[in-house]
């Protein structure tokens, strides 16, 4: 049972690692990205800065 979780964590860490490494290979797509964030406010009252 033991050799068992051992081989499941290793090939877990594998997934990831080879998941992290493949995102833009070669295309010079590294972290970190470059986003853009918009913020939108909106209110359901009335404007009561009269």
């Amino acid at each position: 049972m033991k050799l068992f979780k051992a081989s499941l964590f290793i090939g877990l860490i594998t997934l990831l690692t080879v998941s992290c490494k493949k995102t833009g290979s070669g295309t010079g797509n590294t972290y970190p990205k470059q986003v853009d964030i918009t913020y939108r406010v909106s209110s359901t009252t009335a404007n009561s800065l009269v």
